[in-house]
């Protein structure tokens, strides 16, 4: 099975998703749609691992290794939290590199986030790649990352893993990608994600990074304008949806961060705070869980 496996992926440029399905056949390839049969899911990949440690035993060979890495290849995808395997990836990476096995092994490597998006391992693994290959990393590698990162974070609601990742490709390679439109989607996403914190988090961190891209942003007036059009923007989202927390918490996020820096921001959204206030005031009963958490999150207008 592993073989045909490793064929229908070198075969095939993109797989758009990965799905465990009730079918007879081991495997199905359509479209670029990989489907893999419920039934001997978990008996492959005892098989797998079976062959892959008896294998590992064997003296050194090319035959050994050559199965070792297709065995690997399919053991992310079928355990993707089982370090071992990606161990032989490292070590079949450190062999030999160049920028297109790079972009082949992270290729590869979003396979399991396929079909578990929040996995550790395989955005551990990624980020080993990228850091120990920075000089080979390119523009479009970037671009891939952050379309892997979007799409594990529609897959998976607030994918920790999925954020966290995101937030240090934007560190570590900024040079490589578009800040500027980084930013403008981050806004969209909350817009349409209300209740996903973590995307509200990396929005924050995208605000904490412009501070530092050019120097007259440093300035404390600045600083005070984009907060402030931020505050805004969350007193806006919750007049329209006060009962999720994730708004609320966010939004005692910028206060604090403002209050800490000695920002003033309270009499250039005077009339918006007055909104939420009214809200806090209104909705006691029906929102009781949102406007307990304002409370105790400090959030006083």
């Amino acid at each position: 099975w592993y073989q045909r496996r490793v064929r229908a992926l070198t075969t095939q440029p993109i797989l758009d998703s990965i799905s465990l399905l009730d079918i007879s056949e081991p495997i199905i390839l359509e479209c670029g749609h990989l489907g893999i049969s419920k039934k001997i899911f978990k008996s492959l990949g005892l098989y797998a691992h079976d062959q892959f440690n008896s294998y590992s035993a064997l003296p050194d060979s090319e035959e050994k290794q050559e199965n070792l890495d297709k065995l690997s290849s399919v053991l992310i995808l079928l355990n993707p939290d089982d370090s071992r395997y990606w161990c032989h990836r490292k070590r079949v990476c450190r062999d030999s590199m160049n920028a297109t096995l790079l972009e082949a092994e992270l290729w590869l490597t979003s396979h399991p986030l396929k079909l578990k998006p929040k996995s550790p391992e395989a955005f551990s693994h990624c980020k080993w790649l990228l850091r120990n290959n920075s000089s080979l990393v390119t523009h479009t590698i970037i671009r891939d990352q952050l379309a892997l990162c979007h799409k594990t974070a529609v897959q998976y609601k607030q994918n920790y893993y999925s954020w966290t990742h995101r937030i240090w490709l934007v560190k570590n390679f900024r040079p490589l990608l578009d800040f500027d439109r980084e930013l403008a989607a981050s806004k969209t996403w909350i817009e349409s994600h209300i209740s996903d914190f973590s995307g509200m988090n990396y929005r924050f961190n995208l605000i904490l990074i412009s501070f530092s891209i050019s120097p007259d942003v440093l300035s404390k007036k600045s600083m005070s304008k984009i907060l402030v059009q931020e505050i805004i923007f969350m007193c806006e989202l919750i007049t329209f949806y006060p009962d999720h927390e994730a708004l609320w918490s966010y939004l005692r996020m910028l206060f604090l961060f403002c209050d800490s820096h000695k920002l003033e921001y309270v009499k250039r959204c005077k009339e918006q705070l007055g909104v939420i206030e009214k809200i806090k005031n209104s909705y006691a009963d029906r929102f009781r869980g949102s406007l307990i958490i304002a409370n105790l999150f400090g959030i006083s207008l």
